[in-house]
Protein backbone atom coordinates (compact mmCIF):
# COMPACT_ATOMS: atom_id res chain seq x y z
CA UNK A 1 0.00 0.00 0.00
CA UNK A 2 1.17 3.39 -0.98
CA UNK A 3 1.48 6.06 1.81
CA UNK A 4 -1.42 8.10 0.75
CA UNK A 5 -3.71 4.98 0.48
CA UNK A 6 -2.23 4.29 3.92
CA UNK A 7 -2.84 7.20 5.53
CA UNK A 8 -6.05 7.73 3.89
CA UNK A 9 -7.06 3.59 5.12
CA UNK A 10 -5.84 5.04 9.23
CA UNK A 11 -8.93 8.06 8.63
CA UNK A 12 -11.42 5.64 7.58
CA UNK A 13 -10.42 3.09 10.67
CA UNK A 14 -10.06 6.48 13.15
CA UNK A 15 -13.81 7.50 11.70
CA UNK A 16 -15.44 4.11 12.44
CA UNK A 17 -14.04 3.83 15.46
CA UNK A 18 -15.07 7.04 17.07
CA UNK A 19 -18.40 8.83 15.75
CA UNK A 20 -17.20 11.99 17.48
CA UNK A 21 -13.87 12.46 15.04
CA UNK A 22 -14.39 14.87 11.93
CA UNK A 23 -12.03 14.07 8.88
CA UNK A 24 -9.68 16.52 9.58
CA UNK A 25 -9.29 15.42 13.87
CA UNK A 26 -8.87 11.70 12.14
CA UNK A 27 -6.60 12.92 9.18
CA UNK A 28 -4.58 14.76 12.35
CA UNK A 29 -4.56 11.42 14.06
CA UNK A 30 -3.00 9.90 11.43
CA UNK A 31 -0.46 12.33 10.60
CA UNK A 32 1.02 11.88 14.20
CA UNK A 33 0.41 8.24 13.98
CA UNK A 34 2.03 7.83 10.92
CA UNK A 35 5.07 10.52 11.53
CA UNK A 36 3.83 12.84 8.63
CA UNK A 37 3.24 15.74 10.86
CA UNK A 38 3.16 16.37 14.80
CA UNK A 39 2.67 19.80 14.73
CA UNK A 40 -0.27 22.32 13.33
CA UNK A 41 1.74 24.34 10.54
CA UNK A 42 3.55 20.49 9.84
CA UNK A 43 0.12 19.25 9.26
CA UNK A 44 -1.33 22.89 7.46
CA UNK A 45 1.50 22.86 5.03
CA UNK A 46 1.34 18.96 3.97
CA UNK A 47 -2.46 18.71 3.34
CA UNK A 48 -3.08 23.07 2.59
CA UNK A 49 -5.66 23.29 5.35
CA UNK A 50 -6.10 26.43 7.34
CA UNK A 51 -3.93 26.70 10.83
CA UNK A 52 -6.79 28.06 12.31
CA UNK A 53 -8.93 24.56 11.47
CA UNK A 54 -6.34 22.95 12.51
CA UNK A 55 -6.34 24.38 15.89
CA UNK A 56 -9.93 24.07 16.37
CA UNK A 57 -9.49 20.42 15.78
CA UNK A 58 -6.65 20.02 17.79
CA UNK A 59 -8.18 21.93 20.67
CA UNK A 60 -11.46 19.46 20.33
CA UNK A 61 -8.94 15.88 19.94
CA UNK A 62 -7.35 17.59 23.23
CA UNK A 63 -10.46 17.61 24.88
CA UNK A 64 -11.54 13.69 23.89
CA UNK A 65 -8.08 13.04 25.36
CA UNK A 66 -7.00 11.92 21.84
CA UNK A 67 -4.04 13.85 21.79
CA UNK A 68 -1.61 16.08 24.20
CA UNK A 69 -0.24 19.52 23.40
CA UNK A 70 3.45 19.77 24.31
CA UNK A 71 3.67 23.05 23.94
CA UNK A 72 2.90 26.37 21.68
CA UNK A 73 4.66 28.76 20.16
CA UNK A 74 2.73 32.05 21.82
CA UNK A 75 4.23 34.08 18.61
CA UNK A 76 2.68 31.71 15.64
CA UNK A 77 0.02 29.74 17.48
CA UNK A 78 1.99 26.61 16.23
CA UNK A 79 0.99 23.53 18.29
CA UNK A 80 3.43 20.81 18.69
CA UNK A 81 1.16 17.71 20.20
CA UNK A 82 1.67 13.88 20.50
CA UNK A 83 -0.87 11.03 21.12
CA UNK A 84 -2.15 10.12 23.83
Amino acid sequence: MDPTELYFAEIERLIAGDPRLTTLSAGILAAARLDIARDSIAFCRALDVSHALVLREIGDLEDFGLLKVDRRDPRTSRTFYSLS
